[in-house]
């Protein structure tokens, strides 16, 4: 009984730790330097799934700025915003699912109570 509870809380917890990722992301997109985070979802044992986070190592792209009159070579941001806004997409379905599990949840034991009474 309990997994129907801990499972769909699992994934809304798994949801909102990849839009943090997101967001940080965006927010970040001009940031030089910045490595963008990735958080790949990981099913759990007994159900329920868990958020794995870390950081994409590829390279942002090099490009020559003038700092104080002398060109140097700048390391941009490795942060597609295209694909950031598809993770962002992708959080509303996947919080959906969940709370309409855990609605469906609550009903039955509501109507479970109810027969008991």
């Amino acid at each position: 009984m309990m997994n129907a509870v801990t499972a769909p809380l699992s994934g809304l917890l798994a949801a909102q730790q990849k839009l943090d990722a997101a967001a940080r992301n965006v927010a970040n997109a001009d940031t030089d330097g910045y490595r963008r985070s990735s958080v790949a979802l990981v099913d759990v044992r007994g159900g329920g799934v868990a958020a794995r986070e870390g950081r994409v190592d590829a390279p942002g792209p090099v490009v020559e700025e003038a700092r104080g009159g002398v060109p140097v070579a700048v390391e941009k941001s490795n942060v597609d915003l295209v694909q950031e806004l598809g993770e962002l997409a992708l959080a509303k379905p996947l919080y959906r699912a969940n709370l309409k599990t855990l609605e469906a949840q609550d009903e039955m034991l509501g109507t479970l109570l109810d027969a008991v009474r």
